[in-house]
């Protein structure tokens, strides 16, 4: 079976972006594994990617953007193959200062501007979606996850439930600084309607992540993944299915382990009786009680209960037990 992430990724690709979002699509790329190098003519950006979707992606939009085409290369890294997009100086100062990244052609803007996200435009446009401002930020996530993304999914739950030290559920993003990590953070847990405490950030590097799984299905629901979210509710689904059964079967053991060690306890308390005093000597109840235990070694009291004639209570086997166990402690 295609593995969650994999199946993100093939419909966040093929999703189309409004004109009003691709400014902030970019923005998030950028933030995300975009390399800004200063030179003295001002910055350029490069990405070097694993996937050559998301690198077509960027040409696509950068064409959009501003009616140029860039040409996607490849290279090799630590012999992986990886695709690059260089965009040049004058153009990458150009996108920068338009994705509220650079001001002034050489200041790194701190955080993310809210005039990225604009609520309303000058035009009317029947495709517009009805929260502007919403959809901008869910682009921005959106070219963030593409761009710097991972999602760990437990698929195989047998190996897990053998196991299980953690949940197993991770999605997790890699900035390349720590420039808007904090509104990063209160970004997704405003588009995930979570609080901001569900989303943390490791104190070494730029990275933010979620573990929460439910956290992380209204996330990649935010970004526009249904049919991800649909995959890992069946994941989900399936893991507390496998936790039910584990928890059901250990509950089942527990008891037949408690049930086999005081009848092992019973049984000797009644042969030590038998040895004293004789179980003929006992009153017909005691006597009886002691035979059926003797002959049912494996039964609970309440299945003893039920051989006497007439039945009697469980209540009342536990008594009559209870009175041998002080008979053989005497």
């Amino acid at each position: 079976m295609e593995e969650i992430s994999s199946v993100v990724k093939k419909e966040l690709y093929a999703a189309e972006l409004a004109d009003e979002c691709l400014l902030p699509f970019l923005s998030g790329a950028i933030r995300g594994s975009g390399e800004v190098s200063l030179l003295r003519t001002g910055y350029e950006v490069e990405f070097i990617h694993a996937d050559k979707e998301f690198i077509d992606l960027l040409s696509d939009v950068v064409y959009r953007l501003e009616g140029v085409k860039t040409e996607r290369t490849e290279t090799v890294i630590d012999g992986e193959k990886k695709y690059a997009l260089y965009i040049d100086s004058h153009l990458s100062n150009i996108l920068l200062e338009r994705c509220l990244i650079v001001k002034d052609r050489y200041e790194l803007i701190q955080g993310i501007p809210e005039e990225l996200f604009p609520s309303s435009v000058d035009r009317s446009d029947d495709h517009l979606p009805d929260d502007l401002s919403s959809a901008s930020k869910r682009a921005f996530l959106r070219g963030l996850y593409l761009s710097c993304g991972n999602l760990r999914v437990p698929d195989d739950i047998e190996e897990w439930s053998q196991n299980k030290t953690k949940s197993g559920y991770l999605l997790s993003l890699n900035l390349n600084s720590d420039y808007v990590e904090e509104d990063v953070i209160k970004l997704i847990a405003e588009q995930a309607e979570t609080d901001v405490s569900s989303v943390m950030a490791r104190p070494r590097g730029f990275t933010v992540f979620i573990k929460n799984s439910q956290v992380i299905c209204n996330f990649l629901t935010a970004i526009g993944s249904n049919i991800g979210v649909l995959r890992l509710y069946e994941v989900i689904t399936n893991r507390k299915m496998k936790n039910d059964m584990n928890r059901l079967q250990n509950f089942e053991i527990a008891n037949i382990d408690k049930t086999v060690l005081s009848s092992a306890k019973q049984i000797a308390a009644i042969k030590e009786v038998d040895k004293k005093i004789g179980l003929k000597n006992l009153s017909d109840g005691l006597r009886q009680v002691c035979e059926y235990r003797l002959q049912n070694v494996e039964a609970g009291l309440e299945e003893i209960a039920k051989m006497f004639d007439p039945p009697v209570t469980k209540s009342c086997v536990n008594h009559r037990m209870r009175r041998i166990m002080e008979l053989a402690q005497k």
